[in-house]
């Protein structure tokens, strides 16, 4: 069963205040470069917002976003946050599944680390209002943890085999494709990030630091090229509401360095 609100008030509960300076750099890059270099002017909408931190970055480079959380304890520490950067933004304390937002609001709809903690019924019924508050011509973009990206696993099964898991039921992806066709959503592209992340979770697991390093140092090392050889921390699956067929105008980065 995923966590609900009150497990995820307990969490948030454990940090004063959440961090602006905290945020997965793939994840902003990756929305910037999808929505093709710019997120200026476009009305974003964040459901699952959690510390609501990747909304916050998107606002700084000129979005007007919305942060959906059903955490009221995430929502009022967002708030103080937003008001600390004196960046304006909107909020809703509500469930994922059942948006309050009127159909087609926004040109982006998206969420980071929020569709692995449900079951695939409820992944799908998340996708479907996404795509519901989502424009015609918008881009609902979704991050989930890679299932093959072996630090994070590591991490993962560290953690719980010692207790200190603390996400509830999390299960990693391989593709949300099917996830999406059953949503109505036009799957446009889908691919790793986030390598350097993945390493970050080697780094907390005890007497790894050294290796942390050391495979830090390695991948600076290589080229853009050779980097792309290893998978990330996160699955970036990118939709739209119109017909199959279509594909981004673009050519994306296959991965954020």
């Amino acid at each position: 069963m995923e966590p609900d609100g009150e497990h995820w008030d307990k969490i948030w509960s454990r940090e004063e205040s959440f961090d602006e300076n905290i945020y997965f750099q793939c994840v902003v890059d990756s929305i910037i470069e999808i929505m093709g270099g710019s997120v200026r002017g476009l009305r974003v909408l964040e459901a699952g917002a959690g510390t609501g931190t990747t909304s916050l970055q998107l606002a700084i480079r000129g979005a007007s976003p919305a942060l959906v959380d059903y955490s009221p304890v995430a929502v009022e520490k967002m708030k103080e946050m937003f008001k600390r950067n004196k960046v304006p933004a909107s909020y809703f304390c509500e469930d994922v599944r059942a948006l309050s937002s009127n159909n087609g609001s926004y040109d982006l709809v998206f969420n980071s680390g929020v569709l692995e903690h449900f079951p695939f019924n409820e992944q799908v019924k998340i996708l479907a209002e996404m795509k519901r508050v989502c424009k015609p011509s918008g881009r609902v973009i979704v991050f989930t943890p890679n299932a093959r990206c072996l630090f994070y696993r590591l991490y993962k099964w560290f953690s719980e085999k010692n207790n200190s898991w603390q996400w509830g039921e999390e299960y990693p992806v391989v593709s949300l494709n099917k996830q999406f066709t059953e949503a109505g959503l036009s799957m446009l592209g889908e691919y790793s990030t986030g390598f350097p992340e993945s390493i970050v979770h080697l780094a907390v697991i005890d007497k790894t630091g050294l290796l942390a390093d050391l495979v830090r140092e390695f991948y600076d090392s290589l080229s853009f090229e050779e980097k792309n050889l290893f998978e990330g921390y996160l699955v970036c699956s990118i939709g739209a509401k119109h017909k199959k067929g279509s594909r981004l105008r673009h050519k994306l980065s296959w991965r954020c360095t």
